[in-house]
C-alpha cells in the first residue's frame, strides 16, 4: 500500500468514528430530553398543587400583614386622640393657673 492509500484509509476510519460519536451522542441527548420530558410531565400536577398552595399561603399573609397593620393604624390614632385631649387638659390647667 501506498502512503496516500493508507492516508485515505485513516482519514476514512476517523470520519466513521467521528461519525459514529455524533450519532452516539445525539441518541443520548434524545434519551436525556425524552427522560426529561417524561419527569415534567410527571411533575407537572405536583408543582401546579405546591404552587397553588404557596400562593394560597401567601394571600393569607399578606390578608394578616394587612390585617396587622390596620390594628397598628387603629391604636396610633387612638393614642393620638388621646394624647390630644390630654394635652388639651394640660393646656387647660396651664391657662387657669
Amino acid at each position: 500500500m501506498s502512503a496516500e492509500s493508507v492516508s485515505l484509509v485513516i482519514i476514512a476510519v476517523c470520519m466513521v468514528v467521528i461519525t459514529i460519536s455524533i450519532v452516539v451522542m445525539a441518541l443520548g441527548v434524545y434519551s436525556f430530553l425524552k427522560n426529561l420530558s417524561e419527569f415534567l410531565e410527571r411533575t407537572e400536577p405536583e408543582v401546579s398543587e405546591v404552587a397553588d398552595t404557596v400562593k394560597g399561603t401567601v394571600d393569607v399573609v399578606k390578608e394578616t400583614v394587612e390585617s396587622l397593620r390596620d390594628t397598628v393604624n387603629s391604636f396610633v390614632e387612638t393614642f393620638n386622640v388621646v394624647f390630644s385631649v390630654l394635652r388639651l387638659f394640660s393646656n387647660r390647667k396651664k391657662k387657669k393657673k
